[in-house]
């Protein structure tokens, strides 16, 4: 901390640039984009079961699947379809999305400070 304080004595704070402020909007973006697949898919899977990768293409009575019937397979090939969904995107994405580009942006901001 004594390099830093030494290097930085009488300079002024560094302001946000262009790259801080387009990284900020870039991420609720991406945000904003997770969430919306995550409710596309459903849609998807209510719209055509038998697209691949979904579990109900898989089944040789795809293209006869009613979601008005009782409750079965279907249902909770849907259900299971969803959460997977849920979790593959939610629980990793926008962290490997945040590391990647808000850390590289954070570098670089930390080394223009460094040159000043």
């Amino acid at each position: 901390m004594t390099f830093e304080a030494q290097i930085l004595k009488g300079t002024h704070a560094l302001q946000p640039n262009i790259e801080t402020k387009l990284m900020k909007l870039f991420l609720q973006v991406t945000f904003h984009s997770i969430i919306a697949v995550i409710l596309a898919i459903p849609g998807l899977i209510l719209l055509d079961p038998c697209s691949p990768p979904f579990l109900l293409s898989m089944t040789e009575y795809c293209a006869s699947v009613t979601w008005t019937g009782s409750i079965g397979f279907q249902h909770f090939a849907f259900l299971f379809d969803t959460w997977m969904i849920i979790h593959v995107t939610m629980g990793g994405s926008m962290e490997i999305i945040y590391i990647l580009f808000a850390g590289i942006v954070s570098m670089l901001n930390y080394f223009a400070e460094l040159k000043r």
